[in-house]
């Protein structure tokens, strides 16, 4: 529900502009309005059960259908913009592909595609387990939930950040179907479609589809090689809802989609060392000059991507007088493939070639019920994932034999996992009186993982680098002439090291106090429990074999917070403060080309605060704001150990969003502007200077017209209003190239869109 602003005084201006344009174009206007949308109640399943996301103590950002097409929200980076203290950051600049997700500066800037992230992504209650999963399900929605702080209990491992909850769209009971196209600059299109059809009073059957492309943002300057940063994402969803009696309801979803096209495109910066740092330079050691603009690179090697993801969903609920029973079986099959010019120059020097499958299968059974004075909620559930996978990388192409630039040094990791994950949990919220609530759960986890991986490094001739899909490409494409080094992390040479067995528990303790209905405080003890891991993928050569493992990581967080609703003034306030006390946090390095996790205790401490106004009928305004304050311990550098900040934890976030609507004898018009503002902040951990990242501020605008019956709307939108580009992500590689790579985010668009419905 909330945008995201600039720095305060662009703020200011913002909000005075679009004061001044909606009184210039609705002087006297007279026709009823309707209602607010900002303050539309809004229910939500955060507990796992159905409540108004006031009553709930815990901070969260959600979301409406409706809400969502008002504020024109149509992905998941615009619902995360509409919080605070919430980022994505899509690797690569394309929907589809990896999708790192961060909340109140807790998140993961891993970039392999089996990693599992500290915030949660959820699509009608099944785990996303991947990172290059999020983006499929976002379409036809009917509401989202961002939920903050560890969730442990009801959620289990891997949300010690918090969990973004999608809900689709189901079937429902009357025929429905609607289109939408756009259009707009830089080659984008974009279409969705839906179709509701109740079969009969027992069956009721549901279809999408989406369809979202660009063209390439960035001119590659390179001879014969196509120009980078495009888009091509489409997904189709088919559902079945089956009432087989009164109570039982059986909901059946297959989903299938792809994104695709030459999207990496990382620019080129000279870098130096300075003792333990690393710093901007003038020049860099490999003689490469830097790429100077955004939007235009000089890459001699292919740049493509490619995610494909098949997902199945089977949900029985049984809705009985004394409990309900929720059985969800849900099963994803996701395949990755990137090759991308890693030197970000019109030097052969170095390519990159991540190829994954990875499949995950999980069950969850769950019983909730009430009493007297308690609810509570009980269940079980299980995880398996099988994943294999492959990285090469092509170092200094044509050494061996400077005619063919097939020839030359390949360092080539492949690996499998295997993990299995059970967990049982209760909760219980007993009332003490009207007023008073108090909440305890408990859950109990088991995680076991297998992992193995080989990594390799030698002179090789590879067979045909013109490929486009997985497919086309794998390790068999490669052979090896001389072996130069190699790092073998499997059973026979690394023994135990290889497998994981850990028992956990995570729980939660909280009071709730609403003295009225209009007001709601909490105070919470929530621990959550974030697997442990094995470092993969390009790991550096030479790293003791004990390294490859890092430990579960251990959160305790402590909360105050306050959900108020001022009547008076039309308003509602959600304010919230946090201290998050880390044992063994999984933090994480990226030094030449490579990502490495180790475990270091850490704190974080940090405030936010939400406003949703309402002050005259057809007017919004949301305002919000977030402070963080983060130290991960004895963090090395080079040869210095210190403490240090966490990666992607800015000091400061804003955010603001103003729309008005006002009615005319034909329908409905709105102009709406919404910007945000992140402070600047360090990449990873490690806070190499020249991988900070700026601070930054990004401006939107759209006007809506809608017919009297909602059947028709036309949208005129501007994204990146006054065409900011800054970096979103950079990794060092002083040490092979002497030099970094940045991506940028994407340039100013602007287009329209109409949707109809019959």
């Amino acid at each position: 529900m909330i945008m995201h602003s600039k720095k305060l005084s662009y703020s200011q201006v913002s909000v005075s502009a679009m004061v001044f344009v909606v009184a210039t174009l609705a002087p006297g206007v007279s026709y009823a309005q309707r209602a607010s949308t900002v303050l539309e109640e809004v229910v939500v399943t955060a507990q796992k059960r159905e409540e108004n996301a006031n009553d709930v103590g815990i901070a969260i950002s959600a979301y409406t259908n409706d809400q969502m097409e008002a504020l024109n929200m149509v992905s998941g980076s615009d619902v995360a913009a509409q919080a605070p203290a919430v980022e994505t950051r899509r690797n690569y600049a394309g929907r589809g592909l990896v999708t790192n997700l961060f909340i109140r500066g807790v998140g993961s800037t891993d970039l392999n595609s089996g990693s599992e992230q500290p915030v949660a992504a959820f699509v009608d209650d099944f785990y996303i387990i991947s990172t290059a999963g999020v983006d499929f399900a976002l379409f036809d929605m009917s509401r989202v939930e961002i939920i903050k702080g560890p969730q442990g209990t009801l959620f289990g491992r891997n949300a010690t950040g918090g969990a973004f909850q999608y809900f689709t769209q189901e079937p429902e009971d009357e025929f429905s179907a609607y289109v939408e196209t756009g259009a707009g600059t830089d080659g984008i299109l974009q279409a969705e479609t839906r179709l509701n059809l109740p079969v009969s009073e027992k069956l009721k059957l549901r279809f999408s589809g989406v369809y979202d492309s660009h063209d390439a943002f960035t001119e590659n300057s390179f001879a014969g090689n196509d120009d980078i940063h495009e888009s091509n994402f489409k997904s189709f969803r088919a559902q079945a809802k089956y009432y087989a009696t009164d109570e039982w309801t059986v909901l059946l979803k297959a989903e299938t989609g792809k994104a695709y096209g030459n999207i990496p495109g990382d620019n080129l910066k000279p870098m130096k060392k300075d003792g333990d740092d690393v710093v901007f330079a003038e020049a860099n050691g490999a003689g490469v000059l830097a790429n100077s603009s955004p939007s235009r690179v000089s890459h001699d090697s292919l740049d493509y991507a490619e995610n494909k993801a098949d997902t199945y969903l089977l949900r029985n609920v049984w809705d009985g007088d004394a409990f309900t029973f929720t059985s969800i079986s849900g099963y994803q099959d996701l395949s990755y493939f990137i090759t991308e010019d890693c030197d970000a120059s019109p030097v052969n020097i170095c390519s990159f070639h991540p190829i994954s499958d990875t499949t995950h299968f999980s069950q969850e059974f769950r019983l909730n019920g009430a009493g007297d004075n308690f609810d509570w909620t009980a269940g079980a559930y299980y995880l398996k994932q099988d994943a294999d996978g492959s990285t090469v990388l092509s170092i200094l192409n044509g050494l061996a034999d400077p005619n063919d630039p097939n020839v030359g040094i390949y360092q080539i990791s492949q690996y499998t996992l295997d993990v299995e994950s059970k967990a049982i949990f209760g909760q219980i919220d007993y009332h003490l009186s009207e007023s008073i609530t108090l909440t305890a759960g408990l859950r109990y986890s088991n995680d076991t993982k297998e992992f193995e991986e080989v990594t390799t490094q030698s002179f090789a001739d590879i067979d045909d680098l013109s490929f486009d899909s997985v497919s086309d490409f794998t390790t068999a494409n490669i052979t090896p002439t001389q072996l130069l080094v190699s790092n073998e992390f499997t059973a026979a040479n690394a023994g135990d090291l290889t497998k994981i067995d850990d028992d956990s528990i995570s729980g939660t303790l909280q009071v709730n106090w609403q003295p009225d209905d209009a007001s709601l405080y909490y105070a919470s003890f929530r621990r959550g429990i974030k697997a442990g891991g094995f470092n993969n993928g390009v790991v550096p050569l030479g790293t003791p074999l004990e390294d490859y493992p890092y430990a579960e990581e251990v959160l305790d967080a402590y909360e105050l917070g306050a959900k108020l609703q001022l009547e008076e003034y039309s308003a509602q306030l959600n304010a919230a403060v946090f201290y998050y006390d880390y044992a063994d946090y999984q933090s994480t390095r990226v030094d030449n080309v490579g990502q490495f996790f180790a475990n270091q205790d850490a704190v974080l401490t940090g405030g936010e605060l939400e406003l949703f106004l309402n002050p005259v009928s057809g007017l919004d305004i949301v305002i919000g704001s977030s402070v963080l304050d983060t130290n991960v311990e004895d963090v090395p550098r080079g040869g210095v150990v210190a403490d240090r900040e966490m990666g992607e934890a800015p000091h400061f976030t804003a955010n603001a969003l103003i729309r008005y609507e006002w009615s005319l004898p034909v329908g409905y018009l709105s102009v709406q502007l919404d910007g945000r503002y992140v402070g600047a902040r360090h990449s990873d951990a490690a806070n190499y200077t020249a991988n900070e990242l700026p601070s930054y501020s990004l401006l939107n605008a759209n006007t809506t017209y809608t017919s009297q019956d909602e059947k028709v709307f036309v949208r005129l939108w501007v994204k990146n209003l006054v065409d900011k580009r800054f970096p979103v992500q950079r990794i060092q590689v002083v040490d092979l190239l002497g030099t970094g790579q940045e991506n940028f985010n994407d340039p100013r668009t602007a287009g329209i869109t109409v949707g109809y419905n019959f």
